[in-house]
């Protein structure tokens, strides 16, 4: 047996987490760490950005369209973030935010005082249209701020965009770490 046949080329087998590897190297803990990333970022960015895991539908339990709820001037119940990852040659991240929205279209059009933003990044870390535009409305938000207390916007854009990158980075070498390593917690 060639170990090419069991490893590819950029380690995508890893990312895409390992059955036999335990929990620990699982997608689950990739979602889970950049999710509190981004609860972060999205604080940062004056949005004050939270973890949120559990239903938010009464009428489908199962329904959890949100891995970080934030704050939204435009929304009274404030928006619903839910971060999806994978690979590119399954699903483009257009297509993942699609699913996303299609999954949650009847409860969501139920309760149009909740905004929804799917967040689908690839695991290249190409990122898609709505997380694009998230994006921007964080970086508005941030240079606003700035400006009200007398201070430079400075690039608030390239910003947020590096401190998601490296969020993503640092969850992609945690899961990768767990994998090498199975007894990490």
């Amino acid at each position: 047996m060639k170990l090419s046949a069991i490893l590819d080329d950029f380690g995508d087998h890893i990312l895409a987490g390992c059955r036999r590897c335990g929990p620990a190297a699982g997608a689950t803990r990739r979602h889970n760490g950049l999710a509190r990333a981004i609860a972060d970022i999205s604080s940062a960015a004056g949005f004050e950005g939270r973890i949120h895991d559990g239903p938010i539908f009464n009428f489908h339990s199962g329904l959890r369209p949100a891995d970080v709820w934030q704050r939204n001037p435009l929304h009274a119940a404030g928006e619903a973030i839910d971060l999806t990852i994978g690979a590119r040659s399954v699903h483009s991240v257009d297509v993942r935010e699609e699913q996303k929205r299609a999954k949650y279209r009847t409860q969501l059009a139920s309760h149009p005082h909740l905004a929804f933003t799917p967040l689908a990044i690839d695991l290249s870390g190409e990122i898609g249209r709505a997380a694009a535009d998230l994006l921007a409305r964080w970086a508005r938000r941030l240079a606003a701020t700035r400006i009200m207390d007398g201070l430079s916007p400075g690039d608030a854009r390239g910003e947020l965009t590096a401190a998601l990158a490296r969020a993503y980075t640092r969850s992609l070498t945690d899961q990768a770490r767990a994998w090498a390593s199975p007894s990490l917690p």
